[in-house]
Parts: structure tokens; C-alpha cells; sequence
């Protein structure tokens, strides 16, 4: 019965397309899983949210996290797409995925510079997030931690800086980065260490030469 309470987008009740529709438009997912859940399935969509939804596995439930303090009264809000994308780019990806237009603060409430500003720290944060990855499969740990410093920096400015779990979060694989570094052998840019081969001493030469001549 809590499952035919959530919106279908549907003018009334179609057999099968209504609960294939209430699960597209109230799911919950992480990766492969989804479901519907009574409280999870009821927070709504902000560009930049107060909680995140997390799969358990081994409870076998979703979680509501807290990514930053929040006030009473205040909503409690999530985001259903990738966060580092320019605002035109998330409002399209709603709009065909959720089928609305996204009306939250940060979309709405934002005049056109500052609008412009969030999107260049989005397209920012979007790229330095794929760089670290690239060079961590690489092994470039030092460059990679660079790139994470990066990222933590726009991102806490993008949620007013304000320390989020999300940002938190980034702190401690920055840690792990650093370690990791730490670990690496220095390169050194005189070329590789080892035994110097010297050519033959100034007397050597003398010495042989006069042993050749007395033969």
C-alpha cells in the first residue's frame, strides 16, 4: 500500500507501467541495487543536497547520511545525479531521467554570475576527480595527491565552505595518497646510481706505453 503512495507521473493507474514508473521515479540505488523505501524514497532533489543514500550491504538496507549539519526544520534533501555538472547539464539529465526541472536553490535561487562561478568549480572538481583516478592507476601517487588538494579546495568552496562529509571524506584519501608517496622511491634526474666506470690514470697510460716500447 506505502509503494502505490509514491508518484507514478501518471494521470491514473495503468497495470504494470504504473509500478514500473513509481520504481524509476522513487528508487533508491546504489550501483546495481535499487529499491523503493518508505523514508529514503522520500527526499527530494537538491544540486547541492544535505544527505547522501547509501546501500548496506551487510544490513541489507539503505542509509541516510548526514553529509553536513543540518538544521532543524530544514529539508532534507538529496542529489539523484552526478554533482559535477554545470547547471544546464544537470537540469537535461533530470529532465530526462526524473522527467522535472529542477527548481532548488542552487539552480533557482542563484543570479547569472554566481551561476557561472558554480559551474566553472563543477567543471573543475569533474576533471581533477577523473585526473586523480587516471593517476593513481598509473601509480603517480605525488601527482595524484596534488590533483586531490585540488579538488578538496573547489569543492568545499562549491558548499560554502562548509566541512562535509564529502569533503571529509576527501581528507582521508588524501592521507592515504601522501602515504603511499612516502613509500615511492625518489627518481633521481642525474640518471640511474652505480658503479662509475673511470678511464685509465695519466701514470697507467705512461707505464704501458714504455712497456711496449722496450719489446
Amino acid at each position: 500500500r506505502q509503494y502505490y503512495g509514491f508518484q507514478s507521473g501518471l494521470p491514473c493507474y495503468v497495470p504494470l507501467l504504473s509500478e514500473l514508473r513509481i520504481f524509476k521515479l522513487n528508487a533508491v540505488s546504489d550501483d546495481s541495487n535499487g529499491c523503493v523505501c518508505a523514508l529514503a524514497s522520500l527526499a527530494n532533489h537538491a544540486c547541492l543536497p544535505s544527505v547522501t543514500l547509501a546501500w548496506d550491504h551487510a544490513r541489507r538496507r539503505h542509509q541516510v547520511r548526514a553529509l553536513r549539519c543540518i538544521e532543524a526544520g530544514e529539508e532534507v534533501a538529496a542529489s539523484y545525479i552526478d554533482l559535477w555538472q554545470p547547471a544546464e547539464a544537470r537540469r537535461r539529465a533530470l529532465r530526462q531521467e526524473m522527467g522535472f526541472d529542477c527548481q532548488c536553490s542552487t539552480c533557482a535561487g542563484m543570479d547569472e554570475d554566481d551561476r557561472r562561478l558554480s559551474d566553472h568549480r563543477r567543471v573543475l572538481c569533474k576533471r581533477f576527480e577523473q585526473d586523480v583516478h587516471t593517476k593513481l592507476q598509473a601509480g603517480r601517487w605525488e601527482e595524484a595527491l596534488h590533483d586531490a588538494k585540488s579538488l578538496h579546495g573547489m569543492a568545499k568552496q562549491e558548499f560554502g565552505d562548509v566541512e562535509t562529509l564529502i569533503t571529509r571524506e576527501m581528507r582521508g584519501a588524501m592521507a592515504e595518497m601522501k602515504a603511499m608517496s612516502q613509500l615511492q622511491p625518489k627518481r633521481s634526474d642525474d640518471g640511474p646510481s652505480g658503479v662509475t666506470v673511470h678511464g685509465p690514470r695519466k701514470r697507467d697510460c705512461a707505464d704501458s706505453q714504455e712497456a711496449a716500447e722496450k719489446k
